[in-house]
């Protein structure tokens, strides 16, 4: 007999022990897709995945993940990883659970806090070559590997930046056995592809583009004894509930006009649990690049705000670095995030790492954002290679009880107190992510609500 797995521990019903625990792996296919589908931007840009609820089965999320063939149009490539799709949606029955709009961008912001090890290692599998190649690092910038590499095709997989299903925000067992509110299937997940000009670049004068195929969802199922479904069942029908916490991201975006220089911006998030947020800069304007070499490294993806030159002041009249972020505040009512405002270094913008990296309790992993960019410009990621960011969290300690910020209290907006270091040449965006945690409850029949916070669990014997 085994313990009890700790991705159910909170979940069920008290039990001592169990057996005969097996794992499944099944391919889910998109419902809107034959064997020869492809999905493209200006064409069918949608992907419409059904979980299906199998019995007595609960997903293994950390052994599921979406698989792709990506080919890009002739000419045009992919950098510093394979972003392709612009929102994503997860529906249990009619409940919207989780609506994350620019999820490109997201999907970028996270991939730059990966560790060193971790981005090489997956280099292969997502196609960010920022840390492959020489023994001192350095992107896989040949243009014409580029081309060879994802013009003839290449699989990649792709980790869902998702509270319910990505691996790296839920560490339960979901019980897509008792999602049974809409018939056979337990969660649909639509994703919409993003713009080619956002996802890719190019050498030389054209168009941007790229194909999905072969698109496939491997899971994992976990069929566990019927005792303990038979216990969960009987425990829903007579309206008891599963309560499972998950963490999801909300898009808020404001604008700086141009000859702008300081900003009060407002993120109206109304959470009981609010943990953090994850602001990125870029241009207002994105036209397509095409013109990208070895000299000229940038994609649309990439984020303003850092210092980048070094050997210059940014009271230089020749400093012209575009969005460098001079200070910047949090505020909630009538509190402050850093309590003393945060104010950035004449030639960096150091402050903001080491924020970043205590802020997010970073200080023990080899977060890529402090690592040295490897591409001789003698300047590091953060400040050189569009990984700049504003982060804060407001939890007060590493656990999983509400200790964030209520931000529903009182109505008041989170405001983003922004200083840059000269007016902007052009006009920015500032795309914040509310990272706020919540609660799924399952009841009787497999409906499905939302519940504005977390949840708390409690250990079973």
């Amino acid at each position: 007999m085994s313990a009890v797995p700790r991705q159910i521990v909170g979940l069920v019903p008290k039990v001592k022990g169990l057996k005969g625990i097996k794992p499944v792996i099944h391919s889910v296919y998109p419902v809107n897709s034959s064997g020869t589908t492809e999905f493209r931007y200006d064409g069918n840009n949608q992907i419409i995945v059904n979980f299906p609820a199998f019995q007595n089965s609960w997903l293994d999320v950390s052994k599921t993940y979406l698989r792709f063939n990506f080919k890009s149009d002739d000419g045009c490539f992919p950098v510093n990883g394979v972003h392709p799709f612009s929102r994503l949606q997860l529906r249990v029955g009619n409940q919207v659970v989780e609506d994350i709009s620019q999820y490109s961008t997201i999907a970028r912001m996270l991939s730059n806090m990966e560790s060193v090890c971790a981005k090489t290692s997956k280099a292969y599998r997502t196609g960010d070559w920022r840390l492959s190649g020489s023994p001192l690092g350095g992107e896989l910038d040949d243009v014409a590997d580029l081309k060879d590499y994802y013009n003839n095709g290449t699989t990649l997989e792709h980790s869902l930046v998702s509270g319910l299903l990505s691996k790296d925000f839920q560490d339960h067992y979901i019980p897509i056995g008792f999602f049974n509110q809409s018939g056979g299937e337990s969660m649909s997940l639509t994703l919409w592809l993003e713009d080619p000009n956002i996802t890719c670049v190019r050498d030389t004068a054209g168009t941007c583009g790229f194909t999905l195929s072969d698109v496939e969802m491997v899971m994992t199922a976990v069929e566990m004894p019927s005792a303990l479904n038979e216990r969960l069942d009987k425990e829903l029908y007579n309206s008891g509930k599963i309560s499972l916490p998950f963490t999801t991201f909300r898009c808020h975006t404001n604008h700086i006009p141009q000859n702008s220089q300081n900003a009060e911006l407002s993120i109206n998030e109304s959470a009981m649990d609010l943990e953090a947020v994850y602001t990125a800069m870029r241009k207002q304007n994105l036209p397509p690049i095409v013109d990208y070499s070895t000299t000229n490294k940038v994609d649309n993806l990439m984020f303003v705000g850092g210092h980048k030159d070094a050997t210059k002041q940014d009271t230089d009249a020749t400093f012209i670095e575009l969005g460098k972020v001079k200070s910047a505040q949090w505020r909630y009512d009538t509190r402050n995030f850093p309590s003393r405002r945060l104010e950035m270094g004449p030639r960096d913008t150091k402050n903001a790492l080491l924020h970043t990296v205590a802020t997010l309790n970073k200080w023990d992993e080899d977060c890529f954002l402090g690592t040295m960019s490897g591409v001789g410009d003698g300047g590091s990621q953060w400040d050189a290679q569009g990984c700049f960011g504003l982060f804060n969290s407001f939890k007060s300690s590493r656990d999983d009880y509400l200790n964030s910020l209520n931000s529903s209290a009182t109505g008041a907006p989170l405001e983003l107190s922004l200083s840059l270091a000269k007016p902007a040449q052009e006009a920015l965006r500032l795309e914040t992510f509310a990272k706020s945690n919540y609660t799924l409850n399952i009841t009787k029949g497999g409906q499905a609500s939302v519940l504005n916070g977390g949840a708390r669990e409690t250990p079973m014997d």
